[in-house]
């Protein structure tokens, strides 16, 4: 989870700073002959970057709610060992070993 809050920082810190720098480019024409300058270019990439950065962050948000689960789970199926209740500790690895693919 540690992870996933310093990339939001990062992204919360460095992306309007990246959206001046491109409204900057964009009144000065003489800076388009690269691509990174050019709105036509530049707009398009850094809209597929921020979807890239917003699945990868969403993806590691589910994992991490993923691994949570199972790892209650096992828990709890431990604990119905422990009490001598073997079916329903069955059930509930069945379930953490579905959930653990």
């Amino acid at each position: 989870m540690k992870e996933l809050k310093i990339w939001i920082a990062l992204h919360l810190i460095l992306g309007p700073w990246a959206v001046l720098t491109m409204m900057d480019d964009a009144k000065h024409p003489e800076r388009w002959v690269d691509w990174w300058c050019n709105p036509t270019y530049a707009v398009p990439f850094c809209l597929t970057v921020e979807a890239v950065v917003l699945c990868v962050l969403i993806r590691g948000w589910l994992q991490e709610r993923q691994r949570a689960k199972v790892i209650r789970l096992m828990g709890e199926a431990n604990r119905l060992r422990g009490e001598g209740r073997y079916q329903e500790a069955d059930v509930i690895w069945q379930e953490v070993l579905r959930l653990d693919r």
